[in-house]
């Protein structure tokens, strides 16, 4: 579940994006697991999400989705500064 996820974050960016970063939150927040495989570099995410802050950046109409991006970062990659 949690590649697929990472590769529809990594093609779209459409009104589904905000929900598929809650649901990939959901996931990281409650499976160790999920989390430890977000953190794999095969799955380039940590780059996904810091394109994705950048682009939310200075539009207030997607604040929940740049909340969730840096709530994914903290919880997959809690020793590198973001």
């Amino acid at each position: 579940m949690i590649d697929s996820l990472i590769k529809l974050l990594g093609n779209v960016q459409d009104s589904s994006t905000e929900h598929l970063l809650g649901v990939l939150r959901v996931q990281v927040y409650e499976h160790v697991q999920s989390r430890v495989q977000c953190a794999s570099k095969d799955y380039n995410l940590k780059e996904i999400l810091l394109n994705k802050i950048n682009f939310y950046h200075s539009k207030s109409e997607y604040e929940e989705a740049k909340e969730h991006c840096d709530k994914i970062l903290a919880l997959c990659f809690p020793e590198e500064k973001n």
